[in-house]
């Protein structure tokens, strides 16, 4: 709804901003949410996982 005021024009466009803005961190916090919970459900990070873990794995000879 635009305002008739010519000095409040940008109102929309600010609301429509803070939307997009309220959406996009909604999907970050929902999608780091669904990370932690995969995490914990396959047992969370490993040591063969970082490149320092893998490294160190491909460098011993026990495995």
């Amino acid at each position: 709804m635009r305002a008739d005021n010519e000095l409040l024009p940008a109102a929309d466009d600010l609301d429509m901003a803070r939307g997009v803005f309220t959406g996009i961190v909604s999907a970050t916090v929902l999608l780091l949410l669904a990370g932690l919970i995969g995490l914990a459900l396959t047992g969370g990070f490993h040591e063969s996982d970082s490149v320092a873990g893998a490294t160190q794995y491909a460098q011993r000879a026990d495995h």
